[in-house]
């Protein structure tokens, strides 16, 4: 998953820089503005299939590949777990 997310934001923003570190807050660094927050929402929609409310997501969420991974791994856990309960 890790490697669809670096490759969508390499996409995204057109650094490669985003592949050799994964810590690397896309903010600060100045890949990523508020504009680009609507393209990252699109890209997790189209590329791993869940449709998010861009209320369900804070930018803390999404400040680096790693903060991405862990957003989506606790994300696809909670659906998973909602699914089973029936909500």
């Amino acid at each position: 998953m890790k490697d669809q997310i670096i490759k969508m934001l390499i996409e995204i923003t057109g650094d490669e820089e985003i592949g050799r570190d994964l810590e690397l807050n896309l903010f600060k660094n100045g890949l990523l503005d508020s504009m680009a927050i609507i393209e990252v929402i699109l890209g997790i929609e189209d590329v791993f299939g869940i449709k998010l409310n861009p209320s369900e997501l804070e930018k803390e969420n999404i400040e680096s590949v790693n903060k991405i991974y862990d957003f989506l791994s606790n994300y696809k856990e909670i659906q998973k777990i909602n699914m089973e309960e029936g909500k």
